[in-house]
C-alpha cells in the first residue's frame, strides 16, 4: 500500500476514535466472553449446558445477519452503532443484578447471550460500511489488520481480567463489561462520518426486505473469490467455536483456576495479536490465495497438539499457534469485499457474507459440549481434527480461490 495511504489512515482522527471505544468495548466484551461460561459450568456443572452459551450466540449471527445488513444499509451507521450499544449494556447489566439478587438461571444467561449477538451482529456490519466511509479504497486493506489487531489486543486483555475478577466476585466481570460500553458510546458520540450519499431511510420507496435482501446475496454469490472466502468462513468459525470451548474444558479439567483459564486465552489472544503485526507485511509479500489458504492449514498442523497440551499455558501456545493467520486472511477476504462492493449494498453484501459464515458456527461449541462430555477428551479432539483436514482439502481445491480480484 502507499505510503501516503498509510499515513493519511494515521492521520484519520474519526478512525482513530471508533478504534479507541471500539477497543475498550471489546475488552470488556472478551472479560464477559470467558465469564460467561465459567459461570454457565459454575452453576450446572456441565459441559454440555455451558456450551450452549456459545449454541445461543452461533444461532443468534446468521438470524440477525441478513435483516441487520437491510438496516445498515437504510439507516445512519452511526446512530445504529449508538442504540446497539445501548442495548449491550442493558442485557450485560442484567446478569449482575440478578446475581445481586439471587442466582441467575441459565436460561437468563442464554437470554444476554442471545440479545448481546443480535446487537453485536447489527453494530459490526453498521462499523464496517462505516470504516468505508472514513478510510480511502486504497487504505481499506490495512485499516482492516488495524481494525482486526483491536479484537487481538482485547483477548490479550480481556480474558486474564476477566478470569481474575471472576475469582474475586462473580459479579465483577459483567459491571466491567457494562461499564465499558460507556466508552463505545462516548466515542460515537463524537463521531463524524462523511458518507458518500444519505441512507434512504425506513420511509423511502424500497423493494421489500426479502428483495433487498436476495440483491446482497446474489452479488455476492457472483464473485468466486468472496462466495467461496465466505464457505472458508463458514467452516473456520466453526473450528474457532469448538477450540475456544474444548481450551476451556481441557483447563478446568486438568485443574486450572478461573484466572489459568483467563491466562491462557491471554496467550491465545497474543498469538493473534502478533498476527496482526505480520498480516500487513506478508500480504504485500506473499499471494492472496496463500494468505487465505495458510489459516485452514495451520488448524490441521496445531489442532492435534492439544492430545498433550493440558496445562493452561501449553493449551494457550497451541491455540495461539492456529491464530496466528487469521488476520491476515481477514485483510484480504474482508478488503477485498469492502473495496469492491458499492456503498447502497456495502451493509447487505456485508450481511450476506456473514450470514454464511456464521451458519454453522453453532455446531462447533454444541458437538463440542457433547462430545467432550460423553465421548472423552481425546476422541473430541481427534474429531475437530479430521474436520480442519476435511476443510483445508475443500479450501485448497476451491476454484474460487485460483483468482484474486484485484481492488479498485
Amino acid at each position: 500500500m502507499p505510503e501516503s495511504a498509510t499515513r493519511a489512515l494515521r492521520q484519520n482522527r474519526d478512525f482513530g476514535r471508533l478504534w479507541i471505544g471500539q477497543a475498550i468495548s471489546g475488552m470488556g466484551s472478551q472479560i464477559t466472553g470467558i465469564a460467561t461460561p465459567l459461570l454457565a459450568l459454575a452453576l450446572t456443572h456441565s459441559p454440555a449446558k455451558a456450551g450452549l452459551i456459545g449454541v445461543a450466540r452461533s444461532i443468534a449471527y446468521p438470524l440477525a445477519m441478513l435483516p441487520a445488513g437491510v438496516l445498515a444499509d437504510r439507516l445512519d451507521r452511526r446512530r445504529m452503532m449508538i442504540v446497539c450499544a445501548t442495548g449491550r449494556m442493558a442485557a450485560t447489566a442484567s446478569i449482575p443484578i440478578a446475581l445481586a439478587l439471587g442466582r441467575p438461571t441459565l436460561a437468563q444467561l442464554l437470554a444476554a447471550s442471545l440479545i448481546d449477538a443480535v446487537l453485536l451482529t447489527a453494530s459490526g456490519l453498521a462499523e464496517r460500511g462505516m470504516i468505508a466511509q472514513l478510510v480511502p479504497a486504497e487504505a481499506l486493506g490495512e485499516a482492516i489488520t488495524v481494525n482486526e489487531g483491536r479484537y487481538a489486543a482485547a483477548m490479550v486483555a480481556g480474558p486474564p481480567a476477566g478470569g481474575a475478577l471472576f475469582g474475586i466476585a462473580r459479579t465483577l466481570p459483567f459491571v466491567a463489561d457494562a461499564a465499558s460500553y460507556l466508552a463505545a458510546l462516548a466515542a460515537l458520540l463524537r463521531l463524524h462520518p462523511h458518507a458518500p450519499q444519505e441512507p434512504p431511510g425506513l420511509d423511502a420507496p424500497r423493494a421489500a426486505v426479502g428483495a433487498q435482501i436476495a440483491e446482497g446475496l446474489r452479488w455476492l454469490a457472483g464473485r468466486p473469490f468472496l462466495r467461496d472466502g465466505a464457505l472458508l468462513y463458514a467452516a473456520a468459525n466453526m473450528i474457532l467455536a469448538a477450540i475456544s470451548l474444548l481450551a476451556l474444558l481441557i483447563a478446568r479439567r486438568h485443574g486450572a483456576s478461573s484466572a489459568a483459564v483467563g491466562g491462557a486465552f491471554a496467550i491465545i489472544g497474543a498469538g493473534a495479536l502478533i498476527g496482526a503485526a505480520l498480516a500487513n507485511p506478508l500480504r504485500r509479500r506473499i499471494s492472496g490465495r496463500a494468505a487465505v489458504l495458510i489459516e485452514p492449514w495451520f488448524y490441521v498442523i496445531f489442532i492435534p497438539l492439544l492430545l498433550i497440551a493440558h496445562s493452561p499455558v501449553a493449551i494457550g501456545l497451541v491455540v495461539a499457534a492456529t491464530m496466528l493467520p487469521l488476520i491476515l486472511s481477514s485483510s484480504v477476504l474482508v478488503g477485498r469485499r469492502l473495496a469492491l462492493a458499492p456503498d447502497h449494498l456495502r451493509g447487505r453484501v456485508m450481511a450476506s457474507a456473514g450470514f454464511v459464515g456464521s451458519a454453522l458456527t453453532w455446531i462447533g461449541p454444541l458437538a463440542i459440549g457433547f462430545l467432550y462430555q460423553y465421548a472423552g477428551e481425546d476422541a473430541t479432539i481427534l474429531a475437530l481434527s479430521g474436520v480442519c483436514l476435511l476443510v483445508a482439502l475443500a479450501a485448497t481445491l476451491a476454484r474460487g480461490f485460483r483468482e484474486v480480484p484485484a481492488a479498485p
